[in-house]
């Protein structure tokens, strides 16, 4: 595998765990609201879209960010010193 395949892959999984931890977010969000709303009439909480849309494109931007630095550190890993180590 090319050193630009290995980066590409950490980056992937990176954003892909943040993207499933935000919408997991989301989910857990919306009966959190609907609880609360169900239990106090007073204040109503709204999730709107641009809510859930921010949140999901912020978490895939941190993913990116921390994510690179691994990213470049496995790409620039010889793989045969890598699998000694183990």
């Amino acid at each position: 595998a090319r050193r630009e395949d290995i980066m590409m892959q950490f980056l992937i999984e990176a954003v892909m765990i943040c993207t499933i931890g935000a919408i997991l977010g989301v989910i857990l969000s919306i009966f959190v609201i609907f609880a609360f709303n169900t239990l106090s009439t007073d204040f109503p909480m709204i999730l709107n879209a641009y809510s859930v849309l921010l949140g999901l494109l912020s978490s895939m931007f941190i993913g990116v960010v921390f994510g690179f630095f691994p990213a470049r550190n496995a790409a620039n890993l010889n793989p045969i010193s890598a699998l000694s180590k183990e």
